[in-house]
């Protein structure tokens, strides 16, 4: 409900999820899928911002399979926090 009270912040949010998801693709553009699953992870977190810990959880988990960029990985976790 607050999202819908201050879109600003959603839309920050967004942009923010949307700039990490460049860097993964530019990193590994084979990773399409996790990035439409973090898309829909996005619009959870309009819908339930509580539920942030899990998506980031979630995409640090969907981006796991890259044992090398696990720190980047987590660098853009904290980013999208």
């Amino acid at each position: 409900m607050t999202c819908c009270r201050n879109p600003l912040r959603h839309l920050l949010l967004s942009i923010l999820l949307s700039l990490s998801l460049s860097f993964s693709l530019c990193l590994y553009p084979s990773l399409s899928v996790s990035i439409l699953l973090s898309l829909s992870l996005s619009f959870s977190l309009c819908l339930y911002p509580s539920l942030s810990v899990s998506i980031l959880l979630s995409l640090s988990l969907s981006l796991s399979p890259m044992p090398k960029n696990k720190h980047k990985t987590k660098q853009i976790t904290f980013q999208t926090g």
